[in-house]
C-alpha cells in the first residue's frame, strides 16, 4: 500500500509541474437510435414435442436418452441489421442438484454434455423431483443469411467485440454468450434481413429409480431467446 501511495504522489507532483496541464475531463454518453426492427420466430410455434413417453419403456437404472428433434429459428429484420441472440433457461432450478444429467448428441460432432452451461431443465414431477434435461445446438454448417450460406460466430459476456467461429453449435446459456452470423471465413457480424438457424434438440430423462411418478406428468422445458442489436 505504501508503494502505491508513493507512486501516486510522484505522479501528482509531476502533473502539477507540467506545462499547460489539463485540468478538465470529458465524459461522453453515446448510443444510436435506429428504426431497425428484428423478430425471431420458431417453427412449430416453438414447441419441440416428444409425444407420450411410457414410464414402462424407461430404464430404472440408467438415465434415458430420448433422441433428437428438429426446430428452426428464423430472424427477420425490416432492413439490413446486425443482430445476435442469446438463450436463457427458464427452468434451470429443475436441473442442478449435484447430479447433472448427461444429454447425448448435444453438439455438431455428436458429443454429449452434462454441463449446466449447455443443459436446460425439464421441470418437476408433482412430488418435486427433477425430471431430466435437454440441450439444443445450431445445426452447422446449415445457417443461411438472405438465402446464402453463413458462418455462426459467438462472443462471450458483454464485450461483443471479440468474435470466434462457432464449431460446435452450442451456446452458453443464461444470456452469457451471443451468437450472430458472418460471411464464410470472416469474424465480423454481418447485416441481414433474414437469418435461418436450423437446430437440433436432445433430451434425457432420469432413471425411474429417481422418479416416483404415479400419474401423467408434463415435461416443462422452456428457454427464452433474446435478440441483441450489434
Amino acid at each position: 500500500m505504501k508503494k502505491i501511495l508513493l507512486v501516486a504522489a510522484i505522479a501528482a507532483a509531476t502533473s502539477m509541474t507540467a506545462a499547460h496541464a489539463a485540468n478538465t475531463a470529458v465524459m461522453k454518453v453515446q448510443g444510436k437510435l435506429t428504426n431497425a426492427s428484428c423478430t425471431p420466430t420458431m417453427s412449430n410455434g416453438g414447441a419441440v414435442d416428444y409425444g407420450k413417453i411410457s414410464m414402462g419403456s424407461l430404464s430404472a437404472t440408467e438415465d434415458n436418452q430420448l433422441g433428437q428433434r428438429d426446430i428452426t429459428m428464423t430472424i427477420t429484420c425490416n432492413s439490413a441489421t446486425k443482430v445476435g441472440w442469446t438463450m436463457y433457461d427458464n427452468r434451470k432450478d429443475s436441473l442442478a442438484d449435484g447430479h447433472y444429467i448427461e444429454v447425448d448428441d448435444s453438439a455438431v460432432d455428436g458429443s454429449s454434455t452434462f454441463s449446466p452451461q449447455y443443459t436446460s431443465g425439464l421441470g418437476f414431477t408433482k412430488e418435486g423431483q427433477k425430471i431430466g434435461g435437454w440441450s439444443v445446438y445450431t445445426n452447422l454448417p446449415y445457417v443461411t443469411v438472405d438465402g446464402a450460406p453463413a458462418d455462426a460466430i459467438t462472443a462471450s459476456g458483454t464485450n461483443l467485440t471479440k468474435w470466434n467461429k462457432n464449431t460446435t453449435g452450442r451456446l452458453v446459456l443464461d444470456d452469457y454468450e451471443t451468437m450472430s452470423v458472418a460471411k464464410p471465413g470472416e469474424l465480423v457480424p454481418m447485416a441481414f434481413t433474414e437469418a435461418v438457424f436450423p437446430m437440433k434438440v436432445s433430451m434425457a430423462i432420469r432413471n425411474t429409480n429417481r422418479l416416483s411418478i404415479t400419474e401423467d406428468t408434463e415435461l416443462d422445458g422452456q428457454a427464452t431467446i433474446t435478440l441483441k442489436y450489434l
